[in-house]
Formats: C-alpha cells, structure tokens, sequence
C-alpha cells in the first residue's frame, strides 16, 4: 500500500518550498512598507521608529524636511 507522500517528486517538493518561501517573502515585505509603530503578530511583538522611516520615504522622493513642518502622526492598527 502507497502513500501520496510517495508520489512526489522532487520538482514538486521544490515548487512547494518555493511557494511557501516566496509566501513569507511577500509577507514579511508587506510589513516593512506598514507604517503602523506597533507590530504584534504570531507571539511577536516588535515597536519600530515610524517617524524616521516616513522622513527617510520623504528625501527618498526628493522632498526636504523642515523643522518647522509638523510630522503626521502613524496610524495604528
């Protein structure tokens, strides 16, 4: 008696792999570009300097930051 775990192959297992590694890639992506501060997800708990990324996008683009200019705040989730 065969198992479906038998009939792979190789290939299959690869794509598979890829699949889900790709999955985590996008995922993971997705939340740097978030400009939420606090990140809490899967028993992870992370806190990130929002301001500096939104003032980093700003010359990034070409814009220039003035003192004077009031920050926006982040949104949270």
């Amino acid at each position: 008696m065969g198992t479906k775990l038998a009939d792979f192959t190789l290939e299959e297992l690869m794509i598979f792999c890829v699949s889900i590694l790709g999955a985590l890639g996008v995922f993971a992506g997705t939340i740097m570009r978030s400009k939420c501060k606090t990140i809490d997800c899967c028993c992870i708990k992370c806190v990130r300097d929002v301001d500096a990324i939104i003032k980093e996008e700003k010359l990034q683009l070409g814009k220039t930051i003035s003192n004077d200019e009031p920050q926006p705040e982040p949104e949270q989730i």
